[in-house]
């Protein structure tokens, strides 16, 4: 069975997107995980996932992003999600990840958090 997926890079500055587009499952998470280690191995550590195109995303999928998140925050940055549609939100605020990373309505806003100064709180 064929899986609608696709994934597209592109960056504002240092910052860069990563857009998901399909079906996040156990046939696909893995050429996920292979495009977000591409992305740290050249040190980019501030990436937004956008995720306007994502129709569904599995555990193996949401495992992907609990595994590399450590790694972008040690090295300085973070993963931040945007354009979650519904259906995808309520998985994720379900499950607690909503808790673990931020989520924007925009990639516009997700960027500008990388710019915006960190506040003491």
């Amino acid at each position: 069975m064929k899986t609608d997926f696709d994934l597209q890079v592109s960056h504002v500055g240092h910052v860069r997107i990563l857009c998901i587009k399909g079906h996040v499952d156990a046939h696909t998470a893995p050429r996920l995980e292979e495009a977000i280690g591409a992305l740290l191995a050249e040190g980019a550590f501030q990436v937004v996932l956008d995720l306007a195109d994502l129709t569904y995303i599995s555990s193996a999928g949401l495992g992907v992003l609990t595994g590399t998140l450590g790694t972008f925050r040690e090295g300085g940055g973070d993963l931040k999600l945007a354009r979650a549609p519904e259906k995808v939100f309520r998985i994720l605020d379900l499950l607690g990840f909503t808790r673990l990373l931020a989520l924007y309505e925009s990639t516009d806003d997700a960027i500008e958090a990388f710019e915006a100064p960190a506040v003491a709180g």
